[in-house]
């Protein structure tokens, strides 16, 4: 069973996985509960990553929320709409959110003492947990991840 019942996803979260070709992945961990906001489907479009098939087929949930353009101003500064729309609906719905910005993670934990907190590796470490890849094939697509334009610091986990 995944760490979260419900888990918005960022552009660089989601991109990181379609530039690789295993966008399914996540849908298979987060089957019903995946959802990305709309300026997250605009900034993967200005990518060239389409994923207008995987929410029209359900495999990914479009976050539909009111936005609180007070909390929006709060964190507007350094973010883009992606990330700041993601905030917003995961605090709105007390939601997961998956985001690897430095910034974004600040904010929601910060300014919001939101919880519900993961990322790339994040959700490459629940697919191994979950039995649905092993620990080097996480490996190995992180390092493809990263070949790709994913930039992560550190140690590349997953034996």
């Amino acid at each position: 069973m995944p760490r979260y019942e419900k888990i918005v996803v960022d552009t660089v979260t989601i991109s990181n996985f379609a530039k690789v070709g295993k966008l399914d992945l996540i849908c298979r961990l987060y089957s019903g509960s995946l959802y990305v906001t709309e300026a997250v489907v605009i900034e993967l479009g200005k990518g060239n990553i389409g994923i207008t098939d995987w929410i029209n087929d359900g495999r990914i949930m479009k976050a539909e929320f009111s936005y609180d353009t007070e909390m929006w101003n709060d964190i507007s500064g350094s973010l883009a709409d992606g990330e700041i729309s993601c905030i917003v609906y995961a605090v709105e719905s007390n939601c997961a959110i998956a985001t690897d910005d430095r910034a974004a993670r600040k904010a929601i934990t910060n300014i919001y003492r939101h919880t519900k907190l993961t990322g790339t590796v994040g959700l490459l470490e629940e697919l191994v947990q979950e039995g649905l890849i092993t620990g080097q094939y996480a490996r190995e697509l992180l390092e493809e991840m990263i070949g790709k334009g994913f930039w992560y610091k550190g140690d590349v986990p997953f034996g």
